[in-house]
């Protein structure tokens, strides 16, 4: 998994917002699924409240984007270890969304309000195109020995294209 602060404007390349990235890191997360689940979905809370609460970021520009895992017929992994990427996806936002239902619940400060962004899913195969090994090197997002880690900086180079391409095209 990958985070990290990134001005998306669209007068900048991604190079450019990729390496002037503020508070990111990446790390690989390991476990059982359920360890995997609760470790992810924490991560996310404190890199959220980090950036609304700390960095004072409007909580509709903070995103949760992940990869979008399809089981496909064909020569795949199946039973638990094939399904373990999904199962762990899903679960992590059955966290997020609980967590979320019960801080309402609590009605503490009925005048909170309570953003819980939706998970964005990308496919592998578009930011694997997209997130070239020379890219992830340009950008110093390369990480030695660190797949999983590459894959994550792969999505969030892609998040921030889509976003900048999106601002261009709303001309904001």
């Amino acid at each position: 998994m990958a985070w990290g602060v990134f001005d998306t404007s669209p007068d900048l390349t991604v190079a450019e917002a990729m390496r002037s990235r503020l508070h990111a890191d990446s790390t690989t997360v390991v476990g059982d699924e359920y360890e995997q689940i609760k470790l992810i979905a924490t991560f996310w809370m404190t890199f959220y409240r980090e950036c609304v609460y700390e960095r004072l970021l409007d909580p509709q520009a903070v995103e949760f984007v992940c990869e979008d895992f399809v089981q496909r017929p064909g020569p795949t992994p199946g039973g638990k270890e094939g399904q373990s990427p999904i199962r762990i996806m899903w679960g992590v936002e059955g966290y997020r969304m609980g967590r979320a239902d019960e801080f309402k619940g609590r009605k503490i400060n009925s005048k909170a309000r309570i953003h819980a962004p939706r998970m964005i899913l990308q496919l592998p195969s578009d930011s694997s195109a997209y997130g070239t090994k020379q890219r992830l090197k340009d950008w110093n997002c390369w990480v030695v020995g660190r797949e999983h880690e590459r894959s994550a900086w792969k999505h969030v180079a892609l998040r921030v294209a889509r976003i900048q391409r999106l601002q261009l095209s709303s001309g904001t």
